[in-house]
């Protein structure tokens, strides 16, 4: 911890001299001075804060193992689900019935000749 310490201190103060030459620039706008400045003690400030780390693993893997049959029922799940969110690519998200397939219409129709007796 106390190199960290050391490490983002003279990162700071190479900062410090690099604002120093720039503020020392006559032809330059103050606008810009100020700006390259702030970029100069923020790219130090991130130095302290470390970088991406690792890979951090495979990861990815959730739930149980599935079988085919198992993992093309889910990959038409979650098209329904997107489907109904209104994600994807298009003008807005389709009108979606109340079910998927033949059954759901069957039924759909079922309800409206009951509905007419």
């Amino acid at each position: 911890m106390q190199f960290l310490a050391l490490f983002v201190q003279s990162k700071l103060d190479a900062a410090r001299a690099k604002a120093i030459a720039v503020a020392d620039q006559e032809d330059v706008p103050m606008a810009s001075k100020m700006k390259e400045i702030e970029k100069l003690y923020a790219k130090a400030r991130a130095a302290g804060k470390g970088g991406k780390g690792g890979k951090g693993g495979k990861g990815g893997k959730k739930g149980p193992p599935l079988d085919k049959r198992m993992r093309a029922d889910k990959r038409g799940l979650d098209k329904v689900n997107k489907r109904r969110k209104g994600g994807g690519k298009g003008k807005g998200a389709p009108k979606v019935r109340g079910g998927v397939g033949k059954k759901a219409t069957r039924k759909a129709a079922n309800a409206a000749r009951a509905g007419k007796r």
